[in-house]
């Protein structure tokens, strides 16, 4: 890594590409492949290497969450990484990351339900963490506020608002989360509580 910066700054920009994309094959650190995604991104401005780079680093910071010893994690580490997470995805929300599918296999619902959260309030949700939350929403939790997303101007300004494919994965998406929120508010009405986070 630092030689590739080196060989950037002596202008061998070819060479510091190569080496870098080197550091990136080699290393499983998250933090080498948030830093060579930084410097594509930033530097280059060659957003597609870049969004690779950031979601091999997305990855490694989901394996270290969802791994056993996750519970061993302090909680400012935790907080870090969850923080690092939510700016990883708010750079490339529409990248089609195994993330999500992975936190929802290993069961990490209050992970989720934090990332749904942050995401949210960071105007960084994307089509794939949408999707999810929608399918998964009885265990995540806020259907009230994903049905509201689902719906509004998320919905109507996204770049893909005129794919038909699309359309019709969300249309699904919004029918399902409308359904449990029908039958949620069904359940409260006759007084049978609510089993939703």
């Amino acid at each position: 890594m630092q030689l590739a910066s080196y060989m950037v700054r002596m202008n061998w920009k070819e060479t510091g590409r190569q080496m870098l994309k080197y550091a990136g094959t080699v290393s499983k650190d998250y933090n080498v492949h948030y830093s060579i995604g930084e410097y594509f991104h930033n530097v280059e401005e060659d957003i597609e290497t870049g969004a690779f780079y950031f979601e091999a680093s997305a990855n490694g910071i989901v394996d270290v969450l969802v791994a056993k010893k996750t519970r061993a994690l302090a909680q400012k580490k935790y907080e870090e990484l969850m923080e690092k997470l939510v700016n990883i995805m708010g750079l490339v929300p529409e990248r089609p990351t195994g993330v999500f599918d992975r936190m929802s296999e290993a069961k990490q619902w209050h992970m989720l339900n934090g990332l749904m959260r942050d995401l949210s309030d960071n105007r960084a949700l994307g089509t794939p963490s949408l999707l999810t939350w929608a399918r998964y929403v009885k265990e995540i939790g806020f259907s009230d506020l994903c049905l509201e997303i689902l719906e509004g101007s998320w919905f109507t300004g996204h770049q893909m608002h005129a794919d038909e494919a699309w359309n019709e994965m969300i249309t699904n998406a919004r029918n399902h989360v409308a359904e449990f929120v029908d039958n949620k508010q069904k359940k409260k009405s006759r007084g049978e509580g609510s089993s939703e986070l």
